[in-house]
């Protein structure tokens, strides 16, 4: 049975033709490859002429030439910049930062939950807590996850990224809103219809992180 290779996510189908779209990101057929493992593949010799060079693909920035501080002062932000990008890819930094909004927004929710319930105004200053820690976070979660988005997925537009960008794009609009809102309004939470607008606007935020942590699961574990 032949196995096909999606090169957007890595998924990897078997039947005799690539699938129409695949099941993980969303890619079309054109980019499947005919996956064959490296055991299958006749052994090369251990001499240097036998070893193919690596290449690397990745586009080099073409740094900014000319004397004076403020041209060394480009060079050296540019350098620095790159390196921290490549560094954030190496080493996982997207999927270890976006646990802060995915962890702490379903948090947030249950404190706002609790206070209502409760009548807490503590338990409210804690939600609006939980919602600044997230809003000031989410422009590292995006930057990390554009970074891992063009370095290991091509830049890809297929469904399932569309959907993560989508909902990263309400996360970082709703969630400042909130705090804001909460700040401004600290007895929103109880009053009746101030009440239900902010819950089901928490309610949607909560939706977008939900869906944005289950698309991600489906690239790490390609089901």
């Amino acid at each position: 049975m032949k196995r096909w290779k999606c090169t957007v996510c890595g998924y990897i189908h078997e039947g005799p033709e690539p699938p129409e779209t695949c099941p993980v990101c969303g890619a079309d057929r054109s980019k499947f490859v005919e996956y064959i493992e490296e055991t299958d593949l006749p052994a090369e010799e251990d001499s240097p002429q036998g070893a193919a060079p690596e290449k690397n693909d990745s586009p080099k920035r073409n740094y900014a030439q000319g004397s004076g501080f403020k041209a060394f002062a480009g060079r050296m932000f540019w350098k620095l910049f790159d390196l921290s990008s490549e560094l954030m890819v190496q080493f996982k930094a997207h999927p270890i930062l976006v646990h802060s909004p995915n962890g702490v927004i379903p948090m947030s929710f249950a404190f706002c939950i609790l206070a209502v319930l409760f009548k807490s105004q503590g338990l409210a200053t804690a939600a609006l807590y939980s919602l600044v820690y997230v809003a000031f976070t989410m422009p590292l979660v995006l930057f990390s996850g554009y970074l891992d988005w063009k370095e290991k997925y091509g830049g890809n537009m297929t469904s399932l990224f569309m959907t993560k960008i989508a909902c990263g794009g309400v996360i970082t609009v709703l969630t400042p809103a909130l705090a804001i809102w909460l700040f401004k309004s600290p007895q929103v939470l109880e009053v009746e219809g101030g009440r239900a607008a902010f819950l089901l606007t928490h309610l949607v935020l909560l939706a977008a992180a939900t869906v944005a942590g289950h698309m991600g699961g489906k690239l790490v574990f390609k089901d």
